[in-house]
């Protein structure tokens, strides 16, 4: 039997007819079957997003995941909660602690799933391996130049073609 597989017999070999769900056939070879599972973090944006929680002053969270076939995304949903007292508090900061081969970036979104954030000193959140947002509010005032990240969605993409069971870390602070 092949692991995660349904097997087909051609001219009196073992072929892997097709993979099971969630499994794929990375490295092309027959007697390991389907060797590679993806995960299970969220495929869209909203409430299909995996939550990675509330993040406040000194929190920290992380995700280790795989995005098997090219084109795929893993989504991620995040707060930063805003307290008046610390005028935000903290730099929230995304940024990946394993990228294998370099073959994954990620994009930042606003809290309607709608737009790419803005970067303060211009571009924007897309194919990043690292991002932070420097709160610019000083104590005494009520406004900043640019508006606290409360919640971000955050899209995972492979910038490799083809299969791979490569994983990353996305690693989420707020030091």
């Amino acid at each position: 039997s092949l692991a995660n597989a349904t097997p087909a017999c051609s001219g009196g070999s073992c072929t892997i007819a097709s993979c099971n769900a969630g499994f794929y056939n990375v490295d092309g070879l027959t007697p390991n079957g389907c060797e590679c599972p993806d995960d299970s973090s969220g495929a869209s944006c909203g409430a299909g997003s995996t939550n990675l929680g509330s993040i406040g002053i000194s929190g920290t969270a992380s995700w280790t995941g795989k995005i098997v076939p090219a084109g795929g995304s893993d989504w991620f949903v995040v707060s930063f909660p805003e307290s008046s007292a610390t005028y935000g508090g903290g730099t929230p900061t995304i940024d990946f602690t394993l990228n294998d081969g370099s073959a994954f970036r990620f994009d930042v979104y606003d809290s309607a799933c709608g737009a790419l954030l803005a970067c303060g000193s211009g571009g924007s959140s897309s194919g990043l391996t690292q991002w932070s947002f420097i709160d610019n509010q000083s104590p005494g005032w009520y406004s900043r130049g640019v508006a606290w990240p409360s919640t971000v969605y955050i899209r995972v993409y492979r910038v490799t073609a083809g299969l791979s069971c490569g994983n990353y870390t996305l690693h989420v602070t707020r030091p």
